[in-house]
């Protein structure tokens, strides 16, 4: 895998397909479930459900939609920055008239 792929993966432009996963779990030394490994127990609990679907399929159909799930988390990962800055701005506005009506700043 080139740099560039390896970039535009990190940064949530192109999702990797399921075997580009496996290729660098194997670089890592780990498996591709290890790379979703989540410390949250309420998200861990939803993985597993979604985990226990996957694997009732079969392969060809897991493969495809396992794509589906990691292009519609790609998609949701380049919205974040947006709402983050959304969230930002409006919290500014809301100080600026706080500042305005006399208000002291929140902390």
């Amino acid at each position: 895998m080139s740099f560039a792929n390896c970039s535009r993966i990190e940064k949530g432009v192109v999702a990797p397909r399921f075997q580009r996963l496996e290729l660098i779990a194997e670089v890592l030394g780990c498996t591709v479930s290890e790379l979703f490994v989540c410390k949250n127990e309420e998200v861990a609990a939803k993985i597993s459900v979604i985990e226990d679907v996957l694997l009732r399929l079969p392969q060809d159909v897991r493969s495809e939609v396992l794509q589906v799930i990691l292009n519609l988390l790609y998609s949701f990962q380049k919205l974040l920055p947006v709402c983050s800055m959304q969230a930002e701005k409006e919290s500014q506005r809301a100080e600026q008239n706080r500042v305005m009506v006399g208000k002291p700043p929140s902390s």
